[in-house]
């Protein structure tokens, strides 16, 4: 039997240099994004997901990083990570009910947090990256 697996589509957006991290209520940090509707391209997702959360437009960049969160209770997940741009600033994220917190952080500020592995790596490919978005 073949596994079973959602997609979500998240994007690393950068202000003033640091990470847009959004906290859900379970108190885990998260890259804004989530999963794809029927038919909806990952990008488009992300797109819409980033709205719906963070309240903000952006757009889709190249992508950064795929990974598979497991789940305990259902099927793992499918994460894809793109690199998005927007012009709105910190100011402007307005948070959805999904969340309970939003802030940017370093990829120094962001070593400690409660966050999953998938995403901690996000970060830290972006750090690495001579060209990668930190380095910007």
């Amino acid at each position: 039997m073949s596994p079973t697996y959602h997609v979500s589509a998240k994007g690393l957006i950068l202000m003033d240099g640091k990470a847009l991290l959004l906290r859900k209520p379970n108190g885990y940090w998260d890259l804004p994004g989530g999963r794809l509707d029927a038919g909806e391209e990952p990008q488009e997702a992300m797109i819409r997901e980033i709205r719906e959360e963070a309240g903000i437009v952006c757009q889709a960049g190249p992508l950064h990083h795929c990974f598979v969160r497991p789940k305990l209770r259902s099927a793992d997940v499918f994460v894809v990570v793109f690199l998005a741009t927007t012009n709105a600033r910190y100011t402007d994220v307005k948070l959805s009910h999904e969340h309970d917190s939003a802030d940017l952080f370093s990829l120094y500020e962001a070593e400690n947090l409660k966050m999953d592995d998938g995403f901690r790596q996000c970060l830290e490919l972006a750090d690495t990256n001579k060209s990668g978005p930190y380095s910007q």
